[in-house]
């Protein structure tokens, strides 16, 4: 979507609207997106602040304006904060957000996930396409780069979707939803069927497919004890500790009834039916939450140490003030225990760490 560059980096620290820019994270040809703080603030996170040339062919930055505003009661989209123009620029501020799918699943050498982190972003990502789909709109473009992460521990278990420059409108009445329509024709002259609803939502299944890391033989066992015990009716389930786990997910999809609002709570459903048989618990935190709460645990632990010692130091130079006879000793004095107490105020609570 983007590549880095530096032609744009003219525009750090300067102030647009109410924030100021920090640091470019990514540039395209005609859109650059930096990260950037409230000019009157150094507390308040970052946001992302996205830069587009105000040329009057380059619509993409306003379809996205278009689109978010009509989904910003959901959790699974980024916040609009501010919005207008800059020079020659139209911008747009928004939530910052961390890394993609497709990211998070090169931290580690197999570059798959577990089912359990799988499910649970398939669900969140039928959630945020049925409320685009509800609001006559089809993204035409779920990749797994194009499912972020929220940038703040807080939100990192949120599945935010973006990047809608292919995106189009659309009706669920629409009679040639689907269809193979003439006047569509690629560089190749080729004729192609429109985008769907449904090839938003097989997107979905695609991803998962790619990253789908297949359970341990002793998670089998577990599966296969657990649906003996269910009985008959659940004997064609039992293939579905196999990659063939999404073909119900797929089928329903595929099943969908033309011209028919799609029922997305039966596909959720099968999502937790899944779950279910895979013992899996979906309201336990995604893999890298878990990785993040180590690693601030370790990064709390270290600070805490950190101001233990300033704390040893600024006793120390209590003790020395004290035993001072000079003048300036009870300056000193004044001073230190001023500091004591501004170090000791701030030490965490150790019980919380």
């Amino acid at each position: 979507m983007f590549s880095f560059a530096s032609d744009d980096q003219y525009f750090i620290s300067e102030t647009i609207g109410n924030y100021k820019l920090d640091a470019l994270i990514a540039s395209g040809s005609n859109v650059s997106v930096y990260t950037a703080k409230p000019k009157n603030s150094n507390t308040d996170p970052q946001v992302a602040v996205k830069l587009e040339r105000a040329i009057p062919s380059h619509l993409a930055l306003n379809k996205e304006i278009i689109i978010l505003k009509k989904v910003q009661s959901s959790n699974h989209y980024t916040k609009i904060f501010e919005l207008g123009k800059y020079k020659d620029f139209k911008y747009l501020v928004t939530d910052l957000l961390g890394p993609s799918l497709s990211d998070l699943a090169f931290r580690q050498p197999t570059y798959k996930f577990t089912l359990h982190t799988l499910l649970k972003f398939a669900y969140q990502a039928i959630e945020a396409l049925q409320l685009l789909h509800q609001n006559g709109f089809i993204h035409c473009a779920v990749k797994s780069e194009n499912f972020l992460i929220g940038f703040r521990k807080q939100n990192a278990g949120n599945i935010y979707l973006i990047h809608f420059n292919e995106s189009r409108q659309f009706k669920f009445s629409d009679t040639t939803r689907g269809k193979e329509n003439s006047k569509q024709q690629n560089n190749n002259n080729e004729y192609f069927k429109d985008k769907t609803p449904e090839d938003d939502l097989i997107g979905v299944v695609n991803i998962i497919t790619q990253y789908y890391e297949d359970v341990d033989q002793v998670n089998k066992m577990k599966i296969n004890r657990r649906l003996s015990e269910l009985g008959p009716s659940s004997s064609q389930t039992q293939s579905k500790s196999s990659p063939s786990i999404f073909n119900e997910l797929t089928e329903n999809i595929l099943n969908f009834i033309p011209q028919a609002v799609p029922n997305y709570n039966v596909l959720l459903l099968i999502i937790i039916k899944i779950a279910n048989v895979n013992l899996i618990d979906l309201n336990l935190p995604f893999e890298w939450e878990i990785e993040i709460e180590q690693k601030s645990k370790i990064l709390m632990q270290n600070y805490s140490r950190e101001l233990q010692i300033r704390k040893q130091k600024a006793l120390q130079e209590l003790m020395n003030s004290t035993d001072s006879s000079s003048s300036g000793g009870v300056e000193n004095y004044k001073f230190s225990t001023s500091t004591m107490k501004a170090m000791i105020k701030s030490l965490p609570n150790l019980q919380k760490l």
